[in-house]
């Protein structure tokens, strides 16, 4: 969560996080167009927080 509001500023944008149902992924692109992803096993606890984001 802290990555998600931190890379939502730094790019300014609202960045979603996918759902894998067994992960989540945050994907996102650096200013020179680099892909990167950010990927959590922590499934439940980040249901619980996403949802009440």
């Amino acid at each position: 969560m802290a990555w998600r509001a931190h890379l939502r500023q730094a790019l300014g944008q609202p960045l979603e996080a996918v759902d894998h149902q067994l992960s989540w992924s945050l994907y996102f692109k650096d200013p020179d167009g680099n892909g990167y992803e950010i990927t959590s096993y922590d499934y439940a606890a980040l249901s619980v927080m996403l949802a009440n984001a």
